[in-house]
């Protein structure tokens, strides 16, 4: 979906309260905080809910944004944060924001942390447009680190073969696309990371 708005208007928008402006800021973030939240909880019904959060709270908040870039920020670290306190919930086995299995925004960069997550947003989108068994497949494998045999049991294959001939047909349908994108290098890192699983 093409955006018919400049950031400046957005914002300005967004502040008046403007349900366009809300959904267009929907639609731009979304899919970034769902999978950093995602990434966090390994839920996805809890990474929908936190995502919810997260939008109900920069709407409550939008007067106070500077900029387009400020409304992404916050709503990054307001994932972290609301991930990390479902994380602390009784039966979860985390008692602190240092025990989860991510690293902490402290260690980190937080403009980088978003920009790999923009990039892991824009990988994710184009694992969408594989053909379904492709997509299953690397879905199944990179982000919800399920095993070949899983995956195998899931599509109803009869073996792990036909699972690593999806992933090597969708890695190679993926590289093609990202061949296309400004963001080349970055995203086949991200692909080697998250997708080339052996």
């Amino acid at each position: 979906m093409v955006s018919v708005y400049e950031d400046h208007e957005l914002l300005r928008d967004l502040k008046e309260g403007s349900d366009v402006a809300y959904r267009e800021l929907y639609n731009r973030f979304h899919e970034l905080i769902l999978f950093t939240s995602y990434q966090r909880v390994k839920n996805r019904q809890e990474a929908e809910d936190i995502a919810s959060e997260c939008f109900i709270a920069v709407f409550e908040a939008r007067q106070g944004f500077q900029s387009i870039d400020h409304v992404k920020n916050y709503l990054f670290k307001k994932a972290f944060y609301v991930s990390a306190d479902y994380l602390r919930k009784p039966g979860r086995g985390v008692d602190s924001i240092e025990g989860m299995r991510t690293e902490s925004l402290v260690e980190g960069d937080l403009e980088e942390r978003i920009i790999r997550a923009d990039y892991i947003a824009q990988l994710r989108r184009m694992i969408e447009t594989l053909p379904a068994r492709q997509r299953a497949t690397i879905l199944a494998l990179a982000f919800d680190e399920k095993k070949y045999t899983e995956v195998a049991r899931d599509l109803g294959l009869s073996s792990v073969k036909g699972v690593k001939k999806y992933r090597k047909r969708g890695i190679l349908n993926l590289i093609k696309r990202i061949q296309s994108t400004k963001a080349a290098e970055a995203v086949f890192l991200l692909l080697s990371l998250l997708v080339i699983k052996k």
